[in-house]
């Protein structure tokens, strides 16, 4: 392939820019692109999350009306993360909160925490003959409280349609920290639409309110957007075989699909949010240590995680892209 092209750029790359213009002005991206059709663009001011993500042309995730917003904007008070919140393919939620404002141990705890707002120092940038790959640091830590660093790998790899993200949160402090976290990943038109199929193998076993029993029955099956429509969440225990666990969504209509694969082990809980409202369409699929309740009513149920002092906990998602539905049906 070497002798078809001038720079190894032309194929697959992994380029740095910044945004201009509105609340995103200044914003810091890695676009990443793969041989395979797969493209990634990371924001480097919102915790190395997926802002974007494609394939074959096609968009996968959720972009929310706030558009790009950069963390100068971000409001922490009672829902002001809605007005910040991008979506995008995926926002981290952690590591202090990942369900909806709440008092703690007297300090007042957003939406979802505060890592998705807080920005990542770039370490390094790959492009090898197999891969491409950017590696941010993203500091989590306040005197007289939490010491925490995420360490976020992200490989894209040009050989088959795979992105893989690997985390490394590491506790340097020298006290036990609660610890939540939370993988929201926004599915999003065209891939999300009324036909899409959603493969959720396993059970409902909860939900943060109750609904009708027809709504549970229905949990999988998309609808056309309602202005209505009010938001539900369902909470599941997935099935594992050797503690891989995978969700998945195929779209009829542009003829491709993901499956994220994640460790169970570490990623315990898993919630679908189904938002069907015009404007607001947007699917969760969202891996977590727990469902994403507040931090205040974990610890009521004795299900809080804490991380300890010099522990790393290592974890992470993969997303596996299909181009066909009977290729789709093969990974279950």
């Amino acid at each position: 392939m070497l002798d078809y092209i001038g720079h190894k750029n032309q194929v697959a790359s992994a380029e740095v820019f910044t945004l201009n213009g509105a609340k995103g002005e200044g914003m810091k991206f890695v676009s990443l692109r793969s041989g395979n059709r797969v493209e990634a663009l990371i924001s480097l001011d919102r915790c190395a999350d997926i802002a974007r993500l494609s394939f074959k042309g096609d968009n996968y995730g959720y972009m929310s009306p706030c558009g790009f917003v950069s963390s100068p904007y971000y409001d922490k008070d009672g829902c002001g993360f809605l007005k910040s919140f991008t979506a995008g393919f995926l926002t981290t939620c952690g590591f202090n909160n990942i369900g909806g404002p709440c008092d703690f141990n007297g300090e007042q705890l957003p939406q979802h925490g505060t890592i998705a707002n807080t920005p990542a120092e770039l370490l390094e940038i790959k492009n090898t003959d197999e891969f491409v790959q950017v590696k941010a640091e993203i500091n989590d830590a306040v005197l007289f409280g939490r010491k925490l660093k995420l360490v976020r790998t992200i490989t894209l790899y040009k050989n088959e349609p795979t992105l893989k993200i690997d985390d490394e949160i590491t506790n340097f402090g020298s006290t036990k920290e609660p610890f939540c976290l939370l993988y929201h990943c926004n599915m999003g038109y065209p891939l999300l639409d009324e036909d899409s199929q959603i493969v959720i193998p396993g059970k409902i076993v909860g939900s943060p309110a109750e609904y009708p029993a027809f709504e549970y029955e229905q949990a999988l099956k998309m609808e056309k957007p309602d202005a209505d429509y009010v938001e539900r969440c369902f909470f599941y225990d997935v099935d594992s075989n050797n503690n891989k666990s995978r969700v998945g969504i195929f779209s009829k209509n542009i003829g491709s699909g993901v499956v994220i694969e994640y460790d169970k082990t570490v990623l315990e809980g898993f919630c679908e949010w189904k938002m069907m409202g015009k404007h607001d369409y947007v699917l969760g699929l969202e891996p977590g240590n727990n469902p994403p309740l507040m931090v205040s009513g974990m610890a009521e149920k004795g299900v809080l995680k804490f991380i300890e002092p010099e522990q790393t906990i290592k974890t992470g998602i993969t997303l596996r892209f299909v181009e066909s539905n009977e290729e789709f049906n093969k990974m279950w």
